[in-house]
Protein backbone atom coordinates (compact mmCIF):
# COMPACT_ATOMS: atom_id res chain seq x y z
CA UNK A 1 0.00 0.00 0.00
CA UNK A 2 1.17 3.52 -0.77
CA UNK A 3 1.90 4.89 2.69
CA UNK A 4 3.72 8.15 2.16
CA UNK A 5 3.40 11.05 -0.16
CA UNK A 6 5.53 13.82 -1.51
CA UNK A 7 4.19 16.78 -3.42
CA UNK A 8 3.84 15.81 -7.12
CA UNK A 9 5.53 19.07 -8.13
CA UNK A 10 8.78 17.52 -6.93
CA UNK A 11 9.47 20.40 -4.55
CA UNK A 12 9.67 17.99 -1.61
CA UNK A 13 11.15 14.99 -3.35
CA UNK A 14 13.34 14.15 -0.36
CA UNK A 15 10.86 14.97 2.41
CA UNK A 16 7.72 12.96 3.05
CA UNK A 17 4.68 14.97 4.00
CA UNK A 18 3.34 12.00 5.96
CA UNK A 19 3.84 8.30 6.53
CA UNK A 20 0.89 6.13 7.50
CA UNK A 21 2.91 2.95 8.02
CA UNK A 22 2.29 3.09 11.78
CA UNK A 23 -1.48 3.15 11.19
CA UNK A 24 -1.23 0.53 8.45
CA UNK A 25 0.13 -1.94 10.99
CA UNK A 26 -3.44 -2.07 12.30
CA UNK A 27 -4.42 -3.62 8.94
CA UNK A 28 -7.72 -1.72 9.00
CA UNK A 29 -8.26 0.73 6.16
CA UNK A 30 -11.49 1.98 7.70
CA UNK A 31 -9.53 2.98 10.80
CA UNK A 32 -6.94 4.81 8.70
CA UNK A 33 -9.68 6.67 6.85
CA UNK A 34 -11.30 7.63 10.16
CA UNK A 35 -8.05 8.91 11.70
CA UNK A 36 -7.07 10.92 8.62
CA UNK A 37 -10.59 12.32 8.23
CA UNK A 38 -10.74 13.40 11.87
CA UNK A 39 -7.37 15.12 11.49
CA UNK A 40 -8.52 16.92 8.33
CA UNK A 41 -11.78 17.96 10.00
CA UNK A 42 -10.21 19.28 13.20
CA UNK A 43 -6.86 20.73 12.14
CA UNK A 44 -8.19 23.87 10.39
CA UNK A 45 -10.01 25.03 13.51
CA UNK A 46 -6.95 24.25 15.65
CA UNK A 47 -4.77 26.33 13.33
CA UNK A 48 -7.29 29.18 13.45
CA UNK A 49 -7.39 29.00 17.24
CA UNK A 50 -3.58 29.16 17.37
CA UNK A 51 -3.62 32.20 15.06
CA UNK A 52 -6.28 33.87 17.21
CA UNK A 53 -4.33 33.13 20.39
CA UNK A 54 -1.20 34.65 18.83
CA UNK A 55 -3.13 37.78 17.89
CA UNK A 56 -4.56 38.00 21.41
CA UNK A 57 -1.09 37.40 22.87
CA UNK A 58 -2.30 34.36 24.80
CA UNK A 59 0.78 32.09 24.98
CA UNK A 60 -0.92 29.52 27.25
CA UNK A 61 -3.57 28.86 24.62
CA UNK A 62 -0.94 28.75 21.87
CA UNK A 63 0.94 26.11 23.86
CA UNK A 64 -2.17 23.95 24.39
CA UNK A 65 -3.41 24.16 20.81
CA UNK A 66 0.02 23.71 19.21
CA UNK A 67 0.68 20.71 21.47
CA UNK A 68 -2.66 19.10 20.58
CA UNK A 69 -2.18 19.61 16.84
CA UNK A 70 1.44 18.47 17.04
CA UNK A 71 0.38 15.19 18.64
CA UNK A 72 -2.32 14.65 16.03
CA UNK A 73 0.19 15.28 13.24
CA UNK A 74 2.62 12.87 14.89
CA UNK A 75 0.13 10.02 14.51
CA UNK A 76 0.32 10.63 10.76
CA UNK A 77 4.09 10.95 10.96
CA UNK A 78 3.83 14.41 9.38
CA UNK A 79 7.26 15.11 10.78
CA UNK A 80 7.91 18.52 9.26
CA UNK A 81 4.61 19.83 10.62
CA UNK A 82 5.38 18.24 13.99
CA UNK A 83 8.76 20.00 14.08
CA UNK A 84 7.24 23.38 13.20
CA UNK A 85 4.46 23.04 15.77
CA UNK A 86 7.00 21.97 18.38
CA UNK A 87 8.90 25.19 17.71
CA UNK A 88 5.68 27.20 17.99
CA UNK A 89 4.85 25.46 21.27
CA UNK A 90 8.33 26.00 22.75
CA UNK A 91 8.39 29.63 21.64
CA UNK A 92 5.03 30.24 23.27
CA UNK A 93 6.21 28.52 26.48
CA UNK A 94 9.23 30.81 26.50
CA UNK A 95 6.86 33.73 25.89
CA UNK A 96 8.62 34.60 22.65
CA UNK A 97 6.83 36.29 19.84
CA UNK A 98 7.83 38.69 17.12
CA UNK A 99 8.92 38.04 13.56
CA UNK A 100 10.69 34.72 14.10
CA UNK A 101 7.75 33.22 15.98
CA UNK A 102 5.29 34.39 13.33
CA UNK A 103 7.54 33.10 10.56
CA UNK A 104 7.54 29.62 12.09
CA UNK A 105 3.77 29.66 12.54
CA UNK A 106 3.33 30.83 8.95
CA UNK A 107 5.52 27.94 7.80
CA UNK A 108 3.38 25.55 9.88
CA UNK A 109 0.25 26.90 8.18
CA UNK A 110 1.80 26.37 4.74
CA UNK A 111 2.99 22.91 5.69
CA UNK A 112 -0.51 22.00 6.84
CA UNK A 113 -1.99 23.14 3.50
CA UNK A 114 0.42 20.89 1.60
CA UNK A 115 -0.27 18.03 3.99
CA UNK A 116 -4.02 18.52 3.71
CA UNK A 117 -3.89 18.34 -0.07
CA UNK A 118 -1.69 15.24 -0.04
CA UNK A 119 -3.87 13.48 2.53
CA UNK A 120 -7.04 14.18 0.55
CA UNK A 121 -5.42 12.70 -2.54
CA UNK A 122 -4.24 9.69 -0.56
CA UNK A 123 -7.68 9.10 0.98
CA UNK A 124 -9.06 8.52 -2.51
CA UNK A 125 -6.59 5.65 -3.00
CA UNK A 126 -7.50 3.73 0.16
CA UNK A 127 -9.83 0.82 -0.39
CA UNK A 128 -12.27 -0.08 2.37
Amino acid sequence: MFNNYSNPSGERATTKLFDLSFLEEMDDNGYIIDIVTIFLDEAPSEIKEIADAIKKENPELVVRKAHKLKNSAAVLQANQLVTLLDTVEKSAKANKNGDEFLTVFTLAQKEYKELESALRIHLRTIKT
